[in-house]
């Protein structure tokens, strides 16, 4: 009896093991930089927000300058804080006119966030969680109230050298962002999502695109 009670605990320790070992084996180590520093950028650049829906919720929001600052908590992630200014949107429901975010003069528009550095080392990305952002288009004959919430990836670029100059770039492909997922730190994949509602009529999936935007560090720092 006593060889049968050794037998299954010696089974129950094995098995515990193979868990163990089991779950390290799909931990993933998620890139970041050596020092945690603050960062900006300011630049003339191209950043369109796009609902391919179809209809009234068809539409697009297109920003051509902007001013950012990030705010880093860890070497891994911070908070966001974006500010767009020469905001048109361009709807099928009202025609063309300024947009802007609640509060805010016509042509500019407030967002605000968390950051994340996730993907691989080879190839960070940067996981931006957006809150949810009240844009006015005003059109031709009405206001028309735009929300956009969701998150969004962008790939980092340069890795393995110190610098005090990054680039974040955020593409779409056909009527998709160009990357949709990355796999955080327990192996899981995570799917990014933009979500739109149009004069409260809720829309398909959101498209983000922007221009390589700088960003310049405080200081010098790696992405490993």
């Amino acid at each position: 009896m006593r060889r049968v009670k050794f037998a299954v605990l010696a089974l129950f320790a094995l098995a515990a093991v193979f868990a163990a070992t089991a779950g390290s084996a799909s931990a993933v180590t998620l890139p970041e930089f050596t020092v945690e520093t603050p960062a900006t950028s300011s630049q003339t650049v191209t950043s369109t927000f796009e609902n391919p829906g179809a209809g009234l919720l068809e539409g697009t929001i297109t920003s051509t300058k902007l001013t950012s600052e990030l705010t880093p908590t860890s070497k891994k992630e911070g908070k966001f804080h974006i500010h767009f200014t020469e905001s048109k949107c361009k709807s099928t429901l009202d025609g063309k006119g300024n947009a802007n975010s609640e509060g805010d003069e016509e042509g500019v528009i407030l967002v605000l966030g968390t950051y994340h550095i996730v993907g691989e080392a080879a190839h960070p990305l940067a996981w931006l969680l957006l809150e949810q952002v009240h844009i006015t288009c005003h059109g031709s004959i009405a206001k028309v109230l735009i929300l956009v919430s969701g998150n969004v990836l962008g790939s980092l670029s340069p890795v393995g050298s110190s610098t005090k100059t990054y680039t974040l770039t955020v593409k779409t492909s056909g009527e998709k962002q160009e990357i949709t997922e990355f796999v955080n730190n327990s192996g899981e994949k995570v799917k990014a999502e933009l979500t739109t509602t149009v004069s409260e009529k809720s829309g398909p999936s959101t498209q983000n695109e922007s221009e390589a935007v700088t960003i310049t560090t405080e200081k010098a720092t790696e992405l490993t």
